[in-house]
């Protein structure tokens, strides 16, 4: 009998240990940006929704200030050994821009950094929290 306990017991956690981290659910957080044409910063919220879905994975980033946050479906999403990365096309006035994202989850908070593509584009650096 205890033999048999100890079978499960090791089966349980190996297969826990083979599942790794959990990315799904609502994160967020907030992190500072140079105010455009106003001079000073801005506080920037950030919400990303993540849910796995047939084994793959998709949700939804919102990402700005008052009005002008808005949602916008991710792209190309994967998260592996507690990476995560993905890709985000937004609408601007210089037409279509695709930014991609990438981080670590480390217990719960994933520390991600947004990339815009293309020459000169710069980077801003999140810390989100996951939300009960």
């Amino acid at each position: 009998m205890k033999r048999i306990r100890t079978t499960i017991l090791a089966a349980l956690t190996l297969a826990a240990l083979a599942f790794g981290a959990n990315v799904d659910g609502k994160w967020t957080g907030e992190s500072k940006m140079r105010g455009g044409k106003k001079k000073g910063e801005r506080t920037v919220v950030t919400t990303l929704n993540l849910a796995t879905t047939d084994g793959k994975l998709g949700g939804t980033i919102s990402n700005g200030a008052g009005k002008r946050s808005r949602s916008t479906e991710i792209q190309n999403a994967k998260f592996e050994d507690n990476a995560l990365s993905f890709d985000v096309t937004a609408k601007t006035k210089k037409g279509e821009q695709t930014i991609h994202w990438e981080g670590t989850l480390k217990d719960d908070e994933l520390k991600l950094e947004a990339t815009g593509k293309g020459k000169g584009k710069k980077s801003n650096i999140v810390t989100l929290k996951r939300q009960p």
